[in-house]
């Protein structure tokens, strides 16, 4: 049992020591702009959103984060002595850095703060094309009491153009604006 806890220990101090070079290897690389990335200021999580971002950009075929990090995080993970790829080390190591509180509480904090953003595009985007708000002429309505001049709107709606740009489903974009 001893020698388990101490492989254990050996183990979280090698994720914890590789996240602290990857953080450092960043901030020193790009400073501000890699810093800012996250909205709390430890190294471990820093590290789990960059990393996070990528493994979103490689799946979805998108490149918001990868133009700018990839290159150097791919280099910092193949430098090692032992090279390891970043989506196992996502997936699999640095998972052993958190809490279960701390994920819950990221969590909430994570949704909270997308439920905000969605409401504030949301708010820009219906100021910008009020046929889209719900209740409005060209919004939901009743086809045979009204006759309007386009039954088909030109413009998408809110929860179709959020989640066009930002990689979601409609229906998670309208459980997070609570539509």
């Amino acid at each position: 049992m001893a020698f388990q806890h101490r492989l254990d220990q050996a183990a979280l101090e090698a994720v914890m020591a590789l996240t602290e070079l990857v953080d450092a290897s960043l901030l020193f690389e790009f400073g501000d702009e890699y810093a800012s990335i996250g909205n709390i200021q430890e190294p471990k999580w820093r590290v789990r959103t960059l990393l996070m971002k990528l493994e979103s950009d490689r799946k979805n075929g998108t490149d918001y984060f990868s133009t700018k990090f990839h290159a150097k995080v791919e280099s910092i993970f193949s430098g090692l002595p032992k090279p390891k790829e970043y989506g196992p080390f996502t997936r699999d190591d640095l998972p052993l850095l958190f809490t279960a509180s701390e994920v819950q509480q990221f969590a909430l904090e994570q949704a909270r703060q997308q439920g905000l953003q969605h409401a504030r595009r949301k708010a820009i985007y219906e100021k910008l094309h009020p046929e889209t708000r719900q209740g409005s002429k060209g919004g939901w309505h009743n086809n045979k009491t009204e006759n309007l001049e386009t039954d088909n709107m030109s413009v998408s709606s809110y929860a179709a153009d959020a989640a066009k740009a930002v990689g979601e489903t409609e229906r998670t974009v309208r459980t997070d604006t609570w539509e």
